[in-house]
C-alpha cells in the first residue's frame, strides 16, 4: 500500500455494487479503505435527457449524446469531490477498468508512476492506458513518455494538485467529449511504455447495460474516419523516413488505426538498441 494521505482514488460507476472483486482488491491493496471512494455515475435521466439516448440533445449541444454528456458531468464531479482530501494525487477510474498484470506487479508500477506525479511542480496527469490515439516523445530525463498528442479514453488517469486546479479553473464545455475536455489537455501528460490499467474490463463488456462502455458515438471528431486530422498526423508521423517510431501495447483497441506511437530520437533508439546486445 502506498504512503497514508499522499494519493487517493476515486471510481465513477453505475452499479457500484456490482464492481469485480478482483478490481476492487487491486485499488485496496494499492490505495487502502481511507483513500478509495466509489462515486454514483451522472445518467442521462439525471441531467433530464432520455434516459439511453445515443442522440444529440439540443438541452446541452448539437455535438454530444445525452450519455457522453452524462460521462462529462461524472467526470468533473470525481475531479470536485478529490478537493475534499488531502491527496497529493488523485486517480480517477470508469467502472470498467482492469489491473494489469499480477497484484504486486501491479501496486509496484503504479505507485512509481504516482510518485514521479507528485514530484511534478507544474499542473501534470499521467495517463494509465495510453494505447489509442496518442503521440508520445521519449524524455532525457526520465523513462516515462511525454504526451504530445492525449490519447483518448478516460478511463483511467491521474492529475497531481496542480494539475487538478488546472482542470478545475474553466468550466465544463459542453461542445467537448467525455476524452477530453480542452482543459483537460492544456496540462503536460505522461504515461508508461506499458498500461497499468487495461480497457475494458472483460467482466463488463459482457453486460448489456453497461453505458459507461457503450453507445459512446462521437459525432464530432469522428475517430474512425479519415478526414481525422488525427489519424492523418499519426499516419505522416508513422511512416516518415525522417523519424523512429514504436506503436505502443498490443491491447486490444477500438481502432488499431490510430493506435498510439512513440517517436524516439536517434541517440536514445541507438543507445537503447546498444544496450540489447
Amino acid at each position: 500500500m502506498m504512503k497514508e494521505n499522499i494519493h487517493g482514488c476515486i471510481v465513477i460507476s453505475l452499479r457500484p455494487h456490482q464492481l469485480p472483486k478482483r478490481s476492487m482488491r487491486a485499488l485496496l491493496k494499492a490505495f487502502g479503505p481511507n483513500n478509495l471512494s466509489i462515486q454514483q455515475a451522472t445518467t442521462p435521466l439525471d441531467l433530464g435527457c432520455q434516459v439511453d439516448s445515443q442522440k444529440y440533445c439540443a438541452q446541452h449541444s448539437s455535438k454530444i449524446t445525452c450519455i457522453e454528456w452524462a460521462i462529462v458531468n461524472s467526470h468533473r464531479s470525481a475531479q470536485e469531490l478529490s478537493q475534499m482530501f488531502p491527496w497529493e494525487t488523485v486517480t480517477i477510474l470508469e467502472e470498467d477498468f482492469m489491473p494489469r498484470g499480477e497484484l504486486k506487479d501491479f501496486v509496484k508500477s503504479l505507485s512509481c508512476c504516482l510518485r514521479f506525479l507528485s514530484k511534478r511542480s507544474s499542473p501534470a496527469g499521467f495517463h494509465f492506458f495510453p494505447e489509442q490515439g496518442g503521440i508520445f516523445r521519449t524524455s532525457r530525463t526520465t523513462d516515462f513518455l511525454r504526451a504530445v498528442w492525449v490519447p483518448d479514453f478516460a478511463v483511467a488517469y491521474a492529475l497531481n494538485r496542480e494539475g487538478l486546479a488546472k482542470v478545475l479553473s474553466a468550466p465544463v464545455d459542453p461542445r467537448s467529449v467525455a476524452d477530453w475536455p480542452k482543459q483537460v489537455r492544456k496540462i503536460e501528460w505522461w504515461a508508461n511504455e506499458t498500461s497499468v490499467f487495461l480497457h475494458p474490463a472483460p467482466e463488463l463488456v459482457r453486460s448489456e447495460n453497461h453505458q459507461l462502455r457503450f453507445n459512446r458515438k462521437r459525432k464530432r471528431f469522428e475517430a474512425r474516419s479519415w478526414v481525422n486530422r488525427q489519424v492523418w498526423v499519426q499516419m505522416l508521423i508513422r511512416f516518415s523516413p525522417l523519424m523512429l517510431t514504436e506503436r505502443i501495447g498490443n491491447q486490444t483497441i477500438e481502432n488499431e488505426l490510430i493506435r498510439s506511437v512513440v517517436l524516439r530520437s536517434f541517440l536514445l533508439h541507438r543507445s537503447r538498441l546498444t544496450s540489447l546486445h
